[in-house]
C-alpha cells in the first residue's frame, strides 16, 4: 500500500523508529513504579549507583560510576546483555523515583573484569549543542526539532547522591544515528518504489537507449573451475539490447545469475534475492567490476563518484572489499571492527596513518595541535582519577582516611599497624589478613599472562557488540589493554589498599567453607554503596560499639570524603575541552571529505551510513549496492542512501534471518520486522538465484521445497558422496534425537541443554581424532545462553574449534557443522525453533557434514517445517537416537553413540581393538586402543636400546633424544691430578675438581675448600664463621669472609622470646623494634572487660562501684578508687556443707570449708604462718588462696622504685588483675601503665604529623646518594628498592622509617666520601701480600652491608660504620700522599718514613700476611700530627655528623618501667628518673 507522500513516509518511519528504542526504557521505569502494562517486561535496572568523577577523553566528557552488585551475583558478565557497549541508561535518584529530574546516557567502555566490581563507563547525553561535549546528534527523539525535548535532562552531577539506573538494550549508536537521518530527510531518493510502490522499474536517469558497457567474457571450452584462471576478454555491449549480451556461460555465470546481473545494471531500483550458496557475493562482485570497468559512462559530467556499498555486520563487509580487492584498489572502509588484514590497509584510518608518516595532510599540524591540547587537558585529570579508580577497588589504607576521622574516633583505630586495626574493625580476623596479605605479595611477584582458553567461543556479548558495528574509540574509557595504564593501577594499589577486591575474590574462590562465610560478609560490604550521612557520623562516639553494616556505611563515608577532595574541579578546563573537541571533530571531518572524495568505491556499515551521513551527502554518489539488505530494518537504508542517488541495488534474502526490532508488538502488528527488501519482491521485479554451490545434497534437501521450492544442485555439488567421505562416521548428514529437558540461565530470558552440550563436545573431539582440523568444524547454537555450556565442556583439542549462536554465522559456512536445537521441555515451548528464517539459516550452513541434536518430536508436534525436515531425514536413514561411528581400519566395527558417555567406547577415535602396528623404531605402538591415522608422529614410551661409546646404555624413553651419557665414571683432573666421578661424555679439560684441600688465607684462617676454587679464594670468601658475641647474647651467624674478617658483621637473625614492659610476651627477632603490644587487654571489673588490645589506653569503667558489705559500702564510679576500706571481718555466709565459710566480709568465699577441707585449710594457714583463726582469700585469676594477712601484705608492698607492673600471684606469677579488695592497687597501676601508652599513641599522632617534612627531606639526600650510581658503587636496583621505599614511606611504621633514614643517611656519607677521593683507586707500589687489593670493593662491601635487611640499628653497628667509613677516609688521604711522596720518599726524615709505614701496616696489614684491626685514632693523630704538615696539597676530609630528623627514639616496648617517689615513670635504661634531674638542675 503505497503512503501519502514523502513526509507521510518519514514520519511513519521515524515514529516506528523512535517508539522501537523508547518503550523498552519507558516500560522498564513503568514497572519500577508498579504500572507497566506489559507483565513480560524484563526491566534491567542497578540500585546503589554513585558518580565517581568525570574525566575529559578524545571522545568527551566520561563518567565513572559504580554501582552495587549485590542482587548481581548469578550475572554472568562475559556471557550477557547486560550493560553492552552502546545500551541506553536512564538514571534518577533514589529518592525521586523517576518523577522529575532525569539523567539519560550511554554504556561506554565495557570490561567485564569492572563490572563485577561494579564499575562502568557512562556518557551522558546533553539536551542541546551548547552541554554537548561529545559532537553527536541530540534529541533524536521528536521529528522536525532540533531545540526542544520533551524531558528535563541533567547535565550537574551530585556525586553525594545514590541514584537507581534503568537500562534499555536499544542500541544508543544506532537509533540516534538514523533518526537523525530521518529528521534531516526531506524528500526520499527513489521515492517512486519506495514511498509510491510503482510497479514499474525504469532504467537509471544516468543511462539512456543507446548506452553500452564494456563486459568480460570468459573462452566456454573452459570447466566450471577453470574459468576463472581461463583468458578472457572486454566485449562491448549495448545494455537495453537484450540481443548483444553475451550468454551466462561467456560470464562465468548461470542462467539465472546472469539474469541478475543484466537487472542490476539495467534497472534504477534492482532487487536480488539469493538463498544460501548460489553466489550472492559472486553476482555483486561481478556487478562492482563492470561499474568500475565503466565509470565514465555513467559518472558522465562528474570527475569523480564513488560507489557506495552498504552492509548490514563487519564481516560481510569485510568480505565484499576482499572479493573486489583483486581488481580495485581504491577502495575505502568506514569504520571499525576490521578482522581481515587484507582489507586493514583500506580502511579510514590506516589511510590517514599513511598520510601522516608520508606528511601528505594538510591536516596534520592543526589535528595534531588540537589532539595535543586535548591529552594535556586529560593529564591534569590523570592522576585523581587513577587514584579514585583504585578506591573503587577495595578497601583504602588508614593513612589515607586518617585526614576524615574525627579526633575522638581516630584514637581508637590509630596504632602500630593502622591497617590490621581498621581491618579488624570492618570484621575481618588476623588469620583472614594474614592470608590476604600473602596473596597480596605473591600476585605482585608473579602475574597471570595466560591467554583465555577457547578464545573461538563467542560470548554473547561480544557477538552483539561485533554486530552493532561499533567504530574503533567510539567507546573509550580506561581501555583493558593499555599496559601502561593497568600497571600504573597496579602501583596505586600497592600504595593505596590494604584489600584489593581482586585478591579476595580469588581467596574467596579457595577457601573452606568455614573461612567462605566470613569472606562472603566483606565481599557483599565491598559490593554495596550505601553510606551515614554527616548527622550520622556526629553522633558516632564509639566505634567498637556498631554493629557490622555501620561500621561499613561509616568508613564509606569516610572514603566519599577522600575522593571529593581528590576530584579536581575546574570547569574552564572542561569547557576548553569540550571546544577543542568540537573543533577537532570539524577538521577530522574535512580530512575525511578530503580522502574519501577522490575513491572509487567507499564501504561502510547501515549504521556507519546513517553516522557519516553528513559525509556522504556531499558526495555526488549515484549507485548505491546494499548487501544483507533482508536483514536490515527499512528505516536503516532509508537513512544510508545519498539524496544523490539514482541506481539502488538490494541483494539479500528475506527467508534468512530478518530484522530484529527490540519491541514485539511492532514487530508484529505494525509489520516492522518487514524489511525494506522484502516489500519491495513483493512489489518490484526481482531474480531469485536457484543454483546452489555450498551444500551436498542430502543438506539441500532439508530446505526444498519447503523453504526453497526452486533451489537446484550445481553439478559440483552433485558429485559429492559425503557418507562414504566422512572419516570415522557411516553418514554425513545426521539428526540425534532425545527428549533430555532443558534448563533456564539464571540471569536473562536464553536457555541451554547441557546433555547437547556434552554430547556435541565429544562429537567435536572425535572429529579431531578424525584428523580433521578445527578451522572444518563449527559448533551452532539456537541460543545464545548455549554457548556458556560449550565453554566449560570443551576439551582443550577443541579450543580452536569456532562456537557461536546461529544469529552471528549468517553469511558464513564451514565444511562441517555441529548444530544445537537447545529446546525440549514438557510445555511444548520451542520458541525460536518455529521461525522459519532461522531454522534456514541453521540448517544451510555446512558444505559437506552436518550433525544435529535436538527433541525431533517435540519439533514435528509444534512445526510443519520440522515436521516435513524430520520426514526427509527418515527417508533417508539419517534420524534416530543413536549416531553410528565407524573405525577407519576397521571398518566392520561399528559403534552407536547415544550421550556424551558413549563416546568412551571410542576412546582414541577407532575402535576398542588392541593397537597392533610396528613404529619405525622397532617397538609395538603402545596405545592401547585403536585410533586412527598413521603412526609417523606415536611417541615410543619404551626404554631406549641405543648406548654410547664406553657402551653405557641410554637411561631414557625411545622417543626422546639421548644427548651425551650421564653415567658417572672416575677421571683425572689434568691441572691438579686429582681424581673425580664425573659424566662419561665429560672432556678431562672441563672437569671441576672438588677435592677438599687446606689453604692458608690472609686472614690467618686454614679452612677446607674445594681445588677448583683455591686460586680464587680470598679473605673476602673466608668460610671460618665469625666468632663475635653481640650484645643480645647470640654469636654473630656470619663468615670471617662475610663480615670482612671482623669490621662489619652481619645483623643478627636470631629469634628469642622477650618479655614486653606490659607483661605480655612475644617471640621475634634480635633488633626488633615494636611500639605497640597486640596482645589481648584482659583487665575486667564486675561490670564487663576489656576487648581491645592491650596497646589501648586504659578506659575506666563509669558505672557504679558494687563492692560492698554489711560494713562498708563505696560510693564511687567503678573505675574511680573506692572511698572505702577493706573489711576484715569474717564472711557470716553459710555454705553447701552446712559450715561457715572461712572467708573475709564482702568478698567471694573460697573454694575449700576449713572443716571438710582440714588438711588443706591447715597447710594454707601453716604456709602464712598463721593461726587457725585466720580468713582466707581467693585470687580470682588464678584459683590460689591465701591467708588474708599474708596476701595483705604482698600486695601493699611499696611500688615506689620498683618495676611499674600488675602484682602477680605469689604462687604462680600470673598477673592479678581483678579483686575488689584490692581493687585500688590494681587501678592505680592500670593508671601508671595507661600514662606509657597514650606515650605511645601521642607519639604515633606526632609521626604522622611530619610527613611532608620527611618526604623533602629524603629526596634530597636521595639526589647524593643517586650520584654512586653513576659510578658504579651503589647497584641501580637498590637505588630503586629505596626510592620506591621513599613513595610508600608512610605506610610503614615509624621505627622501619627511622631505620631506613638512617640508612639513607649513612648512604649520604660514604656519598660524600667517594666524592673526595681521587679518580684512580689502585694503590701504588703495593706489595704482593696486601689485606685490600683495591679501594673500590671495600666501598662496595660497606654499602652491601648497609643494604642488608634489619629491623634496628644497633650501638656496635654504628661503631663498627664510623670506624670502616674512617678507614677508607685515611685510605684516601694515604693515596693522595703516595702520589706526593712516591719519587723523594727516602730524602724524607727517618720519623716520616717510620709514621708513613706505621699509617700502611694499620691500612694495608703487616708483611707476614697477619691481619690486624685497624686503629682510627692511631692513624688519624699520625696522619695528622706526623704526615700531613710536612706535605702540601694533601689533607683529610672530614665529615659533620648530622641530626636526624626520627632523632627520638621510638618507646622501646621491651624495657621496664619503674616509678620514682614523686610519681614519674621513667625507662630503666635510665638509670635514674629524668624527670627528677631536669627538675633538680
Amino acid at each position: 500500500m503505497p503512503y501519502d507522500n514523502d513526509e507521510h513516509y518519514l514520519d511513519v518511519q521515524f515514529r516506528l523508529m523512535r517508539e522501537d528504542y523508547i518503550r523498552p526504557l519507558r516500560d522498564g521505569i513503568c514497572k519500577m513504579n508498579g504500572g507497566c502494562r506489559r507483565s513480560d517486561s524484563e526491566v534491567k535496572y542497578y540500585t546503589g549507583v554513585q558518580f565517581a568523577y568525570i574525566k575529559p577523553t578524545m571522545k568527551g566528557l566520561l563518567y565513572r560510576v559504580k554501582f552495587s552488585t549485590e542482587h548481581l551475583k548469578n550475572v554472568s558478565w562475559t556471557n550477557t546483555k547486560r550493560l553492552i557497549s552502546g545500551n541506553l541508561l536512564c538514571l534518577s535518584k533514589t529518592v525521586d523515583k523517576f518523577e522529575k529530574d532525569l539523567v539519560f546516557a550511554v554504556v561506554v567502555d565495557r570490561n567485564p573484569k569492572d563490572l563485577v566490581e561494579g564499575l562502568l563507563w557512562i556518557k551522558i547525553l546533553y539536551e542541546n549543542e551548547s552541554k554537548n561535549p561529545y559532537n553527536i546528534p541530540v534529541n533524536p527523539f521528536l521529528r522536525n526539532s532540533r531545540t526542544t525535548t520533551t524531558v528535563r535532562i541533567k547535565d550537574n552531577i551530585d556525586y553525594n547522591a545514590i541514584y537507581t539506573m534503568v537500562e534499555s538494550e536499544a542500541f544508543f549508536e544506532a537509533y540516534t544515528h538514523v533518526l537523525s537521518a530521518l529528521k534531516e530527510t526531506e524528500t526520499v531518493p527513489l521515492n517512486r518504489y519506495i514511498v509510491q510502490c510503482s510497479k514499474h522499474v525504469k532504467r537509471p536517469k544516468y543511462m539512456n537507449k543507446s548506452t553500452s558497457y564494456r563486459i568480460k567474457t570468459y573462452c566456454t571450452n573452459s570447466s566450471d573451475e577453470d574459468k576463472i584462471e581461463a583468458k578472457h576478454k572486454w566485449k562491448k555491449v549495448r545494455l537495453l539490447k537484450d540481443s548483444e549480451w553475451p550468454d551466462a556461460s561467456k560470464l562465468n555465470l548461470n542462467q539465472v545469475q546472469a539474469d541478475a546481473l543484466k537487472l542490476a545494471l539495467t534497472k534504477e531500483f534492482a532487487v536480488i534475492q539469493g538463498p544460501p550458496g548460489t553466489g550472492k557475493t559472486h553476482v555483486s562482485v561481478q556487478i562492482m567490476e563492470i561499474l568500475l570497468a565503466n565509470a565514465k559512462k555513467w559518472r558522465r559530467h562528474e570527475s569523480h563518484s564513488p560507489i557506495l556499498v552498504v552492509c548490514y555486520t563487519n564481516h560481510a563487509l569485510d568480505q565484499f572489499v576482499e572479493s573486489i580487492e583483486e581488481y580495485c584498489k581504491n577502495i575505502i572502509r568506514i569504520g571499525g571492527r576490521c578482522n581481515s588484514d587484507v582489507v586493514a590497509e583500506y580502511t579510514l584510518a590506516s589511510i590517514k596513518k599513511e598520510m601522516k608518516n608520508k606528511n601528505n595532510s594538510r591536516f596534520k599540524k592543526s589535528i595534531g595541535s588540537s589532539i595535543g591540547a586535548l591529552k594535556n587537558g586529560e593529564s591534569i585529570f590523570r592522576e585523581s582519577t587513577f587514584q579514585i579508580e583504585v578506591s573503587l577497588l577495595g578497601v583504602l589504607k588508614f593513612d589515607q582516611l586518617k585526614e576524615f576521622i574525627p579526633d575522638v574516633l581516630y584514637t581508637q583505630l590509630s596504632g602500630d599497624t593502622k591497617d590490621s586495626s581498621l581491618l579488624r574493625w570492618l570484621g575481618m580476623s588476623n588469620h583472614m589478613i594474614r592470608r590476604l596479605q600473602d596473596l597480596k605479595r605473591s600476585s605482585n611477584k608473579q602475574k597471570d599472562q595466560r591467554s583465555p582458553a577457547h578464545a573461538h567461543i563467542m560470548e554473547e556479548s561480544s557477538i552483539i557488540e561485533d554486530r552493532r558495528n561499533l567504530e574503533y574509540g567510539d567507546f573509550h574509557g580506561r581501555q583493558p589493554g593499555n599496559k601502561k595504564d593497568d600497571r600504573y593501577i597496579d602501583e596505586l594499589k600497592s600504595r593505596y589498599l590494604s584489600v584489593d577486591t581482586g585478591i579476595l575474590r580469588k581467596m574467596l574462590h579457595k577457601a573452606q567453607s568455614h573461612d567462605r562465610r566470613d569472606l562472603q560478609k566483606i565481599q557483599r560490604q565491598l559490593d554495596k554503596t550505601s553510606t551515614m550521612n554527616d548527622y550520622e557520623v556526629a553522633n558516632v562516639h564509639d566505634l567498637h560499639v556498631l554493629e557490622l553494616e555501620e561500621r561499613w556505611c561509616l568508613y564509606r563515608n569516610w572514603v566519599e570524603k577522600w575522593r571529593a577532595s581528590k576530584r579536581i574541579n575546574r570547569d574552564n578546563i572542561l569547557a576548553e575541552n569540550t571546544q577543542r573537541l568540537y573543533d577537532l571533530t570539524k577538521l577530522r571531518e574535512d580530512e575525511d571529505e578530503e580522502i574519501v572524495k577522490s575513491r572509487d568505491v567507499i564501504a561502510l556499515t547501515t549504521t556507519g551510513a546513517a553516522k557519516y551521513r553528513s559525509l556522504i551527502n556531499r558526495l555526488p554518489i549515484k549507485i548505491v549496492i546494499v548487501e544483507e539488505a533482508a536483514e536490515v530494518l527499512e528505516a536503516h537504508i532509508v537513512a544510508a542512501l545519498p539524496k544523490t542517488t539514482q541506481h539502488l541495488i538490494l541483494i539479500g534474502d528475506h527467508q534468512q534471518l530478518k530484522p530484529s526490532p527490540a519491541v514485539y508488538e511492532l514487530a508484529k502488528k505494525y509489520k516492522l520486522e518487514i524489511s525494506l527488501f522484502e516489500r519491495m519482491i513483493k512489489n518490484v521485479p526481482h531474480v531469485t538465484l536457484s543454483t546452489q554451490h555450498r551444500m551436498q545434497p542430502l543438506i539441500a534437501d532439508l530446505l526444498r521445497p519447503q523453504i526453497y521450492s526452486d533451489l537446484q544442485d550445481h553439478s559440483s555439488v552433485s558429485k559429492r558422496n559425503g557418507w562414504e567421505n566422512m572419516r570415522g562416521f557411516t553418514k554425513s548428514v545426521f539428526f540425534v534425537s532425545h527428549n533430555i529437558p532443558e534448563e533456564n540461565m539464571l540471569e536473562g530470558k536464553s536457555k541451554k541443554n547441557k546433555f547437547e552440550a556434552n554430547f556435541l563436545a565429544r562429537l567435536c573431539k572425535y572429529l579431531i581424532q578424525q584428523q580433521y582440523k578445527p578451522s572444518q568444524i563449527t559448533i551452532l547454537a539456537m541460543y545464545a545462553g548455549q554457548i556458556s555450556a560449550f565453554r566449560s565442556v570443551l576439551d582443550d583439542s577443541c579450543k580452536d574449534v569456532k562456537v557461536t549462536p546461529v544469529d552471528g554465522y549468517q553469511g558464513e559456512e564451514n565444511d562441517i557443522i555441529l548444530l544445537s536445537l537447545v529446546r525440549s521441555n514438557s510445555e511444548g515451548n520451542i520458541g525460536f525453533l518455529r521461525i522459519e528464517n532461522r531454522i534456514c539459516v541453521a540448517l544451510s550452513r555446512a558444505r559437506n557434514a552436518f550433525y544435529c541434536i535436538g527433541n525431533i518430536e517435540l519439533l514435528k508436534e509444534k512445526s510443519k517445517l520440522w515436521k516435513h525436515i524430520a520426514l526427509k531425514l527418515e527417508q533417508s536413514g539419517c534420524i534416530g537416537e543413536c549416531l553410528m561411528l565407524k573405525c577407519q581400519k576397521h571398518p566392520e566395527h561399528c559403534t552407536p553413540v547415544k550421550n556424551a558417555e558413549d563416546f568412551d567406547n571410542v576412546p582414541e577415535g577407532g575402535c576398542t581393538d588392541r593397537c597392533k602396528a610396528r613404529l619405525r623404531c622397532g617397538h609395538a605402538c603402545k596405545t592401547y586402543y585403536c585410533h586412527p591415522g598413521n603412526h609417523d608422529n606415536v611417541k615410543c614410551y619404551e626404554s631406549c636400546t641405543r648406548s654410547c661409546e664406553r657402551k653405557h646404555p641410554c637411561r631414557k624413553l625411545c622417543h626422546e633424544d639421548c644427548g651425551p651419557c650421564k653415567v658417572l665414571i672416575p677421571k683425572k683432573v689434568p691441572i691438579c691430578g686429582h681424581v673425580q666421578h664425573v659424566e662419561c661424555n665429560l672432556p678431562p679439560e672441563a672437569i671441576i675438581c672438588k677435592q677438599k684441600i687446606k689453604i692458608k688465607l690472609l686472614c690467618g684462617h686454614e679452612p677446607f675448600i674445594p681445588c677448583c676454587k683455591g686460586d680464587m679464594m680470598s679473605i673476602r670468601r673466608c668460610p671460618v664463621p665469625c666468632d663475635r658475641l653481640f650484645q643480645c647474647g647470640h654469636l654473630c651467624g656470619g663468615t670471617c669472609g662475610s663480615c670482612l674478617q671482623g669490621r662489619l658483621h652481619i645483623p643478627c637473625t636470631k629469634r628469642s622470646k622477650r618479655i614486653l614492659w606490659c607483661g605480655h610476651s612475644t617471640e621475634s627477632k634480635c633488633c626488633t623494634e615494636f611500639l605497640v603490644c597486640r596482645e589481648e587487654c584482659k583487665i575486667r571489673c564486675s561490670h564487663s572487660r576489656s576487648k581491645k588490645e592491650c596497646w589501648y589506653s586504659y578506659s575506666p569503667c563509669a558505672q557504679q562501684c558494687q563492692w560492698e558489705c554489711p560494713h562498708y559500702k563505696c560510693s564511687k564510679l567503678c573505675g574511680e578508687p573506692c572511698d572505702r576500706p577493706r573489711c576484715n571481718e569474717p564472711c557470716t555466709k553459710i555454705l553447701r556443707c552446712k559450715h561457715k565459710c572461712c572467708g573475709v566480709c564482702g568478698e567471694a568465699c573460697p573454694d575449700i570449708c576449713s572443716i571438710c577441707d582440714g588438711r588443706k585449710f591447715l597447710e594454707i594457714i601453716a604456709e602464712n604462718g598463721e593461726n587457725v583463726n585466720s580468713q582466707l582469700i581467693q585470687l580470682e585469676d588464678c584459683g590460689h588462696i591465701f591467708s588474708c594477712e599474708a596476701l595483705d601484705k604482698w600486695m601493699d608492698c611499696p611500688e615506689v622504685g620498683s618495676e611499674l607492673k600488675h602484682k602477680m600471684c605469689p604462687k604462680c606469677n600470673k598477673r592479678i588483675l581483678w579483686n575488689s579488695r584490692y581493687g585500688n592497687i590494681i587501678k592505680n597501676i592500670s593508671s601508671d601503665m595507661s600514662i606509657v601508652k597514650q606515650e605511645m599513641i601521642e607519639f604515633n599522632k606526632l609521626f604522622s604529623n611530619l610527613s611532608q617534612e620527611l618526604h623533602d627531606m629524603f629526596e634530597t639526600k636521595l639526589n647524593v646518594v643517586g650520584s654512586m650510581v653513576e659510578k658504579g658503587f651503589l647497584d641501580a636496583d637498590d637505588f630503586a628498592h629505596i626510592c620506591k621505599f621513599k613513595e610508600n614511606i608512610f605506610e610503614h611504621c615509624y621505627s622501619k622509617i627511622r631505620l631506613y633514614e638512617r640508612r639513607v643517611h649513612n648512604l649520604e656519607i660514604v656519598a660524600n666520601i667517594v666524592g673526595s677521593l681521587p679518580e684512580n683507586l689502585s694503590i701504588p707500589g703495593k706489595s704482593s701480600v696486601v689485606v685490600l687489593k683495591d679501594l673500590k670493593e671495600d666501598i662496595k662491601d660497606l654499602i652491601n652491608w648497609l643494604m642488608l635487611p634489619r629491623e634496628m640499628w644497633t650501638y656496635s653497628e654504628y661503631k663498627d660504620f664510623i670506624r670502616e667509613t674512617s678507614r677508607i677516609r685515611h685510605c684516601g688521604c694515604f693515596l693522595k700522599l703516595c702520589e706526593k711522596v712516591h719519587e723523594g720518599f727516602k730524602s724524607r726524615p727517618e720519623s716520616f718514613r717510620k709514621a708513613f709505614v706505621e699509617v700502611k701496616k694499620q691500612l694495608l696489614g703487616d708483611p707476614s700476611g697477619s691481619y690486624k684491626l685497624y686503629d682510627k685514632d692511631v692513624v688519624e693523630d699520625i696522619l695528622i700530627k706526623e704526615l700531613l704538615p710536612n706535605v702540601e696539597g694533601v689533607s683529610l676530609t672530614k665529615y659533620d655528623e648530622k641530626e636526624f630528623f626520627c632523632q627520638r627514639q621510638a618507646p622501646n616496648i621491651f624495657e621496664r618501667r619503674i616509678k620514682c617517689h614523686n610519681g614519674h615513670i621513667y625507662c630503666s635504661s635510665a638509670g635514674n628518673c629524668t624527670y627528677c634531674m631536669f627538675l633538680s638542675t
